[in-house]
């Protein structure tokens, strides 16, 4: 997964390594929710991926979150303008989720790091309380 001209996109690359066709898919979608700002970091799960942008202190909305998760699909599963409120930006977009998918590490807006338990039910993260 990558950003191409302010569009995520996707290549299944398997063990090519020169890439000289057009991309397996395109997120319009989460692209949307991403364009204000081409600082992004991508992690790419079996049934979808996390996306991060930078975002200063105070600037986690819905229209602009600091972190989505979304189907392979397009569909934007958790947006963390919304699903985690507390969030308060995501300095330099730095993030992290273990193997498990059980926990996510995120810089927020004042360059501390949270770290939250996640909770899944079927393919939809939520912050474990």
């Amino acid at each position: 997964i990558g950003n191409a001209g302010q569009t995520l996109v996707m290549y299944n690359i398997g063990d090519n390594r020169t890439i000289a066709t057009a991309p397996d898919a395109t997120f319009p979608k989460a692209s949307a929710k991403l364009n204000l700002n081409t600082n992004v970091e991508v992690r790419a799960r079996e049934n979808g991926f996390w996306a991060s942008q930078s975002r200063n202190a105070g600037n986690n909305m819905a229209g602009v979150p600091s972190l989505i998760y979304c189907d392979y699909n397009d569909n934007i599963i958790f947006n963390s303008g919304s699903d985690l409120a507390e969030l308060n930006g995501s300095n330099g977009a730095g993030f992290a989720v273990t193997e498990d998918n059980k926990y996510l590490a995120i810089t927020n807006g004042d360059a501390n790091i949270e770290v939250y338990a996640l909770a899944w039910d079927n393919n939809v993260p939520s912050e474990r309380i």
